[in-house]
């Protein structure tokens, strides 16, 4: 046995003794130093105090989809948001916010539960609390006004702590156009013909 495998050996042997006799030669009353420490002080700290229990998580994810994509100017388009709990902690005070695009106006605002302070544009809404492994929802009807590309912005928070916070936002990108022209309407003539009877044959 090669010597640094010896003292590791006899350093194993020794912290395990005084593991298991903890009572009578407890951890905190261990003065000595070790250079280089073997144990960091952070480590001993924590295994004089125990392990801390972290407090319950949640996981809201939310989504967001348009529905019709394209939408012509001045048509229905809608919003549904979709907040879930992806964890087994319940989620209370759920509040969204949601920032549709200046150039849209907002027709309605349907939430599957709790509140919202629609119709006007960057609402809220108070959704309360999100069980475990459960779903709440937003529907948001709006009519644009300008053709080009919209994007809306949607963020969910809660009072309960979150081991994961970077899916708590998203936004939906939607293609607004022109509305298409009637298309012309075809007129048809109905085309008259003089029906003559053939002259008579000469004789």
């Amino acid at each position: 046995m090669s010597k640094v495998s010896f003292s590791i050996f006899i350093i194993s042997v020794t912290l395990l003794t005084l593991f298991f006799n903890r009572e009578s030669f407890p951890l905190s009353n261990f003065q000595g130093e070790i250079s280089p420490p073997l144990w960091p002080s952070s480590k001993l700290a924590y295994a004089q105090t125990g392990p801390t229990i972290p407090p319950p998580y949640a996981d809201l994810v939310v989504v967001k989809t348009d529905e019709p994509d394209p939408v012509a100017v001045s048509a229905l388009l809608t919003y549904t948001i979709t907040i879930t709990n992806q964890a087994t902690v319940d989620a209370e005070n759920v509040t969204l916010a949601d920032m549709p695009p200046s150039s849209v106006i907002i027709s309605s605002v349907t939430p599957s539960q709790g509140s919202c302070n629609a119709p006007q544009l960057n609402f809220s809404c108070a959704l309360g609390t999100i069980a475990g492994g459960m779903t709440a929802t937003v529907t948001v009807v709006v009519t644009p006004t300008v053709a080009g590309e919209i994007t809306n912005y949607v963020i969910v928070v809660s009072t309960t702590p979150e081991f994961d916070i970077t899916n708590n936002r998203t936004e939906e990108t939607t293609q607004v156009e022109l509305a298409s022209s009637p298309s012309a309407q075809k007129f048809y003539l109905p085309i008259l013909f003089n029906w003559r009877s053939p002259p008579a044959s000469v004789k």
